[in-house]
């Protein structure tokens, strides 16, 4: 979905790419089935993609691990150079 790639396009298929792949499925796994960057309005999912870091703070029945959550927020590092992986 064109929330789940990477804002720099030109990652796509590259190592950092499937880094950012791994973060959206651990998040997803994480959050049973919540996206990190989703809204109903595509323009705005795509402007939490360009703008903002991923995110734990909704609402969740059960509270997400910090260890998972620290590799999740690394993993969907915005900058190449900072992205774990």
């Amino acid at each position: 979905t064109p929330e789940s790639l990477n804002k720099d396009t030109s990652e796509i298929n590259s190592q950092g790419q499937i880094w950012w792949d791994l973060g959206i499925i651990l998040y997803e796994l994480a959050t049973s089935g919540h996206h990190p960057f989703y809204n109903q309005d595509h323009k705005v999912s795509l402007k939490l993609l360009s703008s903002f870091p991923a995110s734990f703070a909704i609402n969740l029945p059960k509270p997400v691990d910090f260890d998972l959550q620290t590799l999740v927020t690394e993993l969907l590092s915005k900058d190449p150079e900072e992205r774990l992986g």
